[in-house]
């Protein structure tokens, strides 16, 4: 039986798909779409919004769900050691805070960054060494972290691409000529 791929061996092979970033100024800018900011562009679909980023000036879009495939594997890999058979896993501050001030915070955890913390981490590491300007758009109150240098509401987003005539709508539905690298782990 061959060996379950894992995120970390489809991050090394998946290092040779990343496009090469133009860079505009010190820092290539990148942006990582929270699934609040994909929602709030509807009727929009994800490619449309993606598209408006890049034309917009972004020279890379991942989505924040990336980070949640990268922290799903490390709580796998952390339940699959033994110690403990149970965890709470942490990945929300708001979440951690709550469970501290209610007294829980001595059952044993797999605390983690956030999802927007673990794409910022990915990204920073597979287009290593180009300098990143990083920016996530969404609410999660874990995107405020010095990893990520500016975080954006979906409302702001939406705006500055409806200022710049960068409208997700006028964008095709598809992906054509941009084919993104899957990060899924199944």
């Amino acid at each position: 039986m061959e060996p379950r791929e894992t995120v970390s061996h489809r991050f090394l092979s998946c290092q040779l798909l990343m496009p090469s970033l133009p860079q505009t100024s010190d820092r290539a800018r990148v942006i990582i779409l929270g699934n609040d900011a994909q929602l709030a562009a509807r009727p929009a679909v994800p490619v449309q919004l993606a598209r408006a980023c890049l034309a917009y000036g972004f020279a890379f879009v991942a989505p924040g769900s990336w980070g949640d495939e990268l922290l799903a594997e490390r709580a796998t890999r952390f339940l699959a050691s033994g110690s403990p058979s149970a965890a709470l896993l942490l990945h929300c501050p708001l979440v951690e805070a709550t469970l501290g001030s209610a007294g829980l915070d001595g059952l044993p955890s797999c605390a983690s960054v956030s999802p927007p913390v673990a794409t910022a981490r990915y990204l920073r590491a597979a287009f290593s060494p180009t300098p990143l300007h990083i920016t996530y758009v969404g609410r999660c109150a874990g995107g405020v972290s010095p990893e990520i240098d500016e975080q954006l509401s979906p409302d702001t987003l939406l705006a500055r691409l409806t200022e710049a005539g960068c409208l997700p709508m006028k964008e095709p539905p598809h992906f054509d000529d941009v084919l993104p690298p899957d990060r899924r782990r199944f």
